[in-house]
């Protein structure tokens, strides 16, 4: 039996950022059979500076007391992003142990635009929106050398929703089998059933009642 097996994070919500995370992290804290990481979003695979305090220090500061839960998660947007190294890192990580990956998504132009202003209000943006998506690309390029390590999302309206792209370096590594796609849409207009879909998806009792709010909108 290997040292995390009881504490090794089993369940990642791994984004999109803007579409639904932050809902999807108080619904399911309301579940007696989950734990979720007291920060919602711990970063740990996509922050260069964190990832490197090591799984020992990653596991004991966020799932030191989930070893009686059967689904232990946390829900980092960041995960999806910055997908082509963060999933071989959770790979090396969770090696042959089961995980799951919860993604939901969202129409990318509405995405682009809600991400937008999540940056203006954190004082991150202040191109009005046209000029920004003209200017992604550049602006990801020129500051490279300080996102990539960060994990930051900055600028990246429209690299924010290739779900397609970012979804297969997870489906290389990964069986499908342990993914459930989600969309946003999808929740706010059939909440009942798509609840259904997401217990039955983590193998939890399904008659727990979990209410919906709408969280951090933008």
């Amino acid at each position: 039996m290997h040292k995390y097996d009881d504490v090794l994070p089993n369940t990642f919500i791994i984004g999109a950022a803007k579409a639904g995370t932050t809902s999807l992290f108080h619904l399911l804290q309301q579940h007696p059979q989950v734990f979720f990481s007291f920060d919602k979003e711990p970063k740990f695979f996509s922050d260069d500076e964190i990832f490197h305090k090591g799984l020992d220090w990653y596991c004991h500061t966020y799932f030191a007391k989930s070893a009686k839960f059967p689904i232990r998660a946390e829900a980092t947007p960041h995960y999806l992003y910055w997908a082509d190294k963060v999933a071989p890192r959770i790979k090396a990580a969770v090696a042959d142990r089961p995980a799951k990956f919860i993604a939901i998504l969202r129409n990318p132009i509405d995405r682009a635009y809600s991400w937008y202003w999540n940056m203006v209000v954190d004082g991150r943006e202040s191109l009005p929106f046209a000029d920004a998506i003209r200017a992604e690309e550049s602006r990801i390029q020129e500051n490279w050398s300080q996102l990539y390590p960060s994990g930051s999302m900055t600028y990246g309206y429209v690299r924010g929703g290739r779900y397609a792209t970012q979804l297969k370096r997870y489906f290389d590594l990964f069986p499908k089998d342990q993914f459930l796609i989600l969309l946003l849409e999808d929740l706010q207009k059939d909440q009942e059933k798509t609840v259904n879909d997401l217990l039955l998806f983590l193998g939890i009792d399904p008659n727990i009642e979990l209410k919906l709010a709408q969280q951090n909108p933008s």
